[in-house]
């Protein structure tokens, strides 16, 4: 059977042409009147997610999870989550109608840690396994802020943008067979996209204070191609498996300032 060569998927066409727009709207948001520049800290909560096989019957390459049906009677995958963490983003942003603003920014979550369960059929006792995961993304988001409500200003907002995740190895741990499996890590970019919905305060002339619920949809994770290491106390032994894949979700509360130009 020949190899097959994997095509683009359609998405991943747009990242050049998001990428250079990014680039060539920044400088105009920073020189218009009426932009602004922003600096938040937020918190997000991951959503469940699971690693599965990229491609589990690809040639020359062994599977890690593969085609077979777990001890739960689902396909062998590891669900869990990547936790919670702090993040920070930088923005510049302009109004370009009385009540529409555009904004590029760039958010960094350093410390995101997966922890989850694989299973494995003739595995016995737990089958934990954990990796940690930073995540950077550059998004252009429109907000459109809404009537006053007494001395705040509510307001909504939808972006879309690239996401860069690197995970590094993931540990896997069966204690039932004295054995632990090393996975290599990896990087991925994807589309990523937002919505959000909050509230601003003015507190000075210039300065306002922004607090967002914010949802994030940053794409897959995923693990490299390489050899796993498979230790147990009479054998260590390497294997060569492709690669595997996991959806990045989640939501969290952010809390910013926008400082007028």
């Amino acid at each position: 059977m020949p190899n097959r060569i994997p095509t683009a998927a359609p998405w991943r066409r747009m990242i050049l042409p998001l990428f250079l727009a990014a680039l060539l709207l920044s400088p105009v948001l920073a020189c218009a009147e009426g932009s602004y520049v922003r600096a938040a800290l937020g918190v997000d909560w991951t959503r469940e997610t699971r690693f599965r096989d990229v491609d589990p019957t690809r040639e020359g390459v062994a599977a890690l999870y593969g085609a077979s049906i777990g001890i739960d009677g689902k396909p062998t995958q590891t669900v869990g989550d990547f936790g919670s963490g702090a993040g920070f983003s930088l923005g510049l942003g302009r109004a370009v109608a009385p009540d529409l603003r555009l904004e590029a920014a760039v958010s960094y979550r350093p410390e995101l840690t997966f922890e989850g369960d694989a299973n494995y059929r003739r595995t016995p006792g737990s089958q934990s396994v954990t990796a940690d995961l930073s995540a950077t993304s550059a998004i252009l988001t429109a907000y459109l802020d809404l009537p006053r409500i007494g001395g705040l200003r509510p307001f909504i907002g939808l972006g879309g943008g690239l996401s860069y995740a690197r995970i590094g190895r993931t540990l896997m741990r069966f204690p039932g067979l004295s054995q632990t499996t090393t996975v290599p890590g990896g990087r991925s970019l994807n589309f990523a996209w937002t919505a959000s919905a909050g509230v601003a305060k003015p507190l000075t002339e210039r300065l306002t204070l922004d607090v967002a619920w914010r949802y994030t949809d940053s794409g897959d994770v995923e693990t490299g191609q390489g050899d796993i290491r498979v230790l147990r106390p009479d054998r260590d032994i390497s294997v060569l498996i492709g690669q595997t894949r996991a959806r990045l979700t989640g939501h969290g509360v952010w809390v910013s300032l926008r400082y007028a130009f």
